[in-house]
């Protein structure tokens, strides 16, 4: 495995690099592929909880309980060692001004806005270019689990609705920038630890574009139209785990859970209308199915689907990053290198490259 430092950075001269610099056509990014998967090390001091792919793929967000953010180049592989060749450049910027752990991240069009949820109960919305906070937005009333990208159109036209975010307090919150306060809402009686956003593309059924669904210690999936919130769509309560992720594949086809005992379910959204989800799969580390209860997860530990919607890929406690096929259920592929859990998985918007963060404040990004 490959070891990169991040960059010491001096805040009293401490110069701002231009992002634009950072970009890679995707043209670049297959010439420059890597077989060693990459430790980006001394960057987050204890936990990393979150970690994100900018949409171009050129850039990495990472947070964490040190209350920062930090942004990476994509590491690359050029003719020269890559430890030499990305020292200067890998950590382009630390943001700075949450006052508890950074939980969550969200990167906005454009790749000019990042969002960030914390465990002092806001939202924070960064200048990229700039590495300013440019708002600060309240109204939950503990952690915020995950923040969650919208189109300005989602809750009806000219809503203007940027985000939704999820939290402890039992809360999801539907936010426009213009404003310090949350737009609209939905309470629930318990903790809300995971949302994801629907995808229409021919594939799902009219109106998943505007369909968001959400999950937590209630060990029961909810989906909401979200121009009509007083009343979910459909509800799922299949298991008796609490839900600690919740993803969409690609194509919007297809909805992934992770449950606390360490298991995966996949539901087919075909079609779906108003109506309960079809369970597909029922996955786990061993290839068996769980018994509930098996595994007591402490953590919060987050999953993702493969750019092509073929694989479906999740993190451990023990510190291993595991590939499914979504559609036999099939456990394909096991890697290690983190110490400890590992508690979020990005997969690159482009390329077969995923990040992966863990408990023991490692980040590493492979090629699978």
């Amino acid at each position: 495995m490959s070891v990169v430092k991040r960059q010491k950075l001096d805040n009293s001269n401490y110069i701002s690099l231009e992002l634009e610099q950072s970009l890679i056509t995707a043209t670049d990014l297959r010439r420059k592929l890597y077989d060693d998967a990459i430790l980006l090390e001394n960057g987050h001091r204890g936990a990393v909880f979150t970690s994100k792919f900018s949409h171009s793929g050129s850039l990495i967000a990472t947070g964490g309980i040190d209350k920062t953010i930090l942004l990476w180049n994509l590491p690359l592989k050029f003719d020269t060692d890559i430890e030499q060749e990305v020292q200067d450049s890998i950590n382009i910027a630390a943001l700075s001004g949450h006052k508890k752990a950074v939980t969550t991240l969200c990167w906005l069009a454009e790749d000019e806005v990042l969002v960030s949820g914390c465990a002092d109960s806001t939202l924070g919305v960064w200048d990229v270019y700039s590495e300013r906070k440019l708002r600060k937005l309240t109204g939950h009333k503990s952690v915020v689990n995950q923040v969650v990208q919208l189109n300005d159109d989602d809750l009806g036209a000219g809503s203007g609705a940027s985000v939704a975010s999820v939290s402890d307090d039992g809360l999801m919150k539907f936010w426009d920038f213009r404003e310090k306060k949350s737009i609209c809402g939905v309470d629930t009686e318990y903790p809300l630890l995971t949302c994801c956003r629907g995808i229409n593309n021919g594939r799902s059924a009219i109106g998943a574009a505007h369909t968001i669904y959400c999950s937590g210690i209630d060990p029961v999936i909810s989906a909401y139209d979200m121009r009509k919130l007083d009343q979910a769509l459909w509800t799922f309560a299949g298991y008796f785990e609490s839900t600690s992720s919740l993803s969409l594949s690609p194509d919007g086809s297809t909805l992934a859970s992770r449950t606390f005992d360490g298991s995966l379910h996949t539901f087919d959204l075909v079609g779906l209308l108003g109506k309960e989800p079809k369970l597909k799969n029922v996955m786990s580390e061993s290839g068996n199915i769980p018994i509930p209860g098996s595994q007591n997860e402490e953590w919060l530990i987050r999953t993702c689907f493969s750019n092509n919607n073929v694989n479906l890929v999740s993190g451990t406690l023990d510190g291993k990053l595991l590939v499914w096929q979504q559609l036999s259920g099939k456990l394909v592929a096991s890697y290690e290198g983190h110490g400890s859990a590992v508690l979020d998985v990005d997969y690159h918007p482009l390329e077969d490259i995923v990040v992966s963060t863990a408990a023991d404040g490692t980040i590493i990004v492979r090629e699978l």
